[in-house]
C-alpha cells in the first residue's frame, strides 16, 4: 500500500487470525459510487504492522459499514449483491 509506517501513531495490541499484532487506527472515509450516487463512511481503519503471518491475509470490510447494506448471497448463480440501507453522507447525480 506504500504506507509510511513511521507517521502512523495511535497503536493498539488486537488478536485476529495471524495472532497477535500491533494495529495502528487512523480515521478514514470511505465512498462507494452506485448508480449516481456517491455513498459515504467515516471509519476507523486498522492498520497492520507488516508481517510474513499477515501477507497472505486479505484486507477486510468491516461489519460497520456492510452492517449498514442489504447483502443478498446467490452461490447458485454466482451472484453476490448489497443494495445500500445507510450512508453517513449520501450525495445524488455524481458523474450525471
Amino acid at each position: 500500500m506504500g504506507v509510511d509506517y513511521a507517521d502512523l501513531g495511535n497503536t493498539e495490541v488486537t488478536l485476529g487470525i495471524g495472532g497477535l499484532s500491533e494495529t495502528f487506527i487512523e480515521p478514514a472515509y470511505l465512498a462507494f459510487l452506485g448508480e449516481g450516487v456517491l455513498y459515504g463512511y467515516q471509519v476507523e481503519l486498522r492498520i497492520c504492522q507488516p508481517a510474513e503471518a499477515l501477507r497472505e491475509v486479505p484486507s477486510l470490510l468491516g461489519r460497520d459499514v456492510i452492517d449498514n447494506w442489504r447483502v443478498i448471497y446467490d452461490k447458485t448463480n454466482m451472484e453476490l449483491s448489497a443494495d445500500i440501507v445507510f450512508a453517513d453522507t449520501t450525495i445524488d447525480r455524481v458523474g450525471m
